[in-house]
């Protein structure tokens, strides 16, 4: 069984703005802090979800980091695990 880390970001309105561009800091580290192999992707999500980062994992160490949007005023979570799941199958 392969490892694959996805990580799900909550991008909704709530966070717009100053919280959001906040939030690009801390991901990004962790993100670079992985070990380079280890696959990764990133799915952001607010009225819907989409991969930010993927579908297809991309070893930590190739990861070529992309600001993170703020997002609508909804929180698609539920949208964000099913995308997460379709993808383990």
């Amino acid at each position: 069984m392969k490892t694959v880390l996805t990580l799900l970001v909550d991008c909704a309105g709530m966070f717009e703005g100053g919280r959001t561009a906040a939030a690009n800091l801390p991901v990004k580290k962790f993100v670079a802090g992985l070990p380079a192999g280890l696959p990764v992707r990133i799915l952001r999500y607010s009225d819907t979800a989409m991969w930010h980062l993927g579908p297809e994992p991309v070893p930590a160490g190739e990861v070529e980091w992309t600001d993170l949007p703020s997002g609508g005023y909804l929180s698609s979570l539920a949208h964000a695990a099913n995308l997460a799941g379709q993808s383990l199958a």
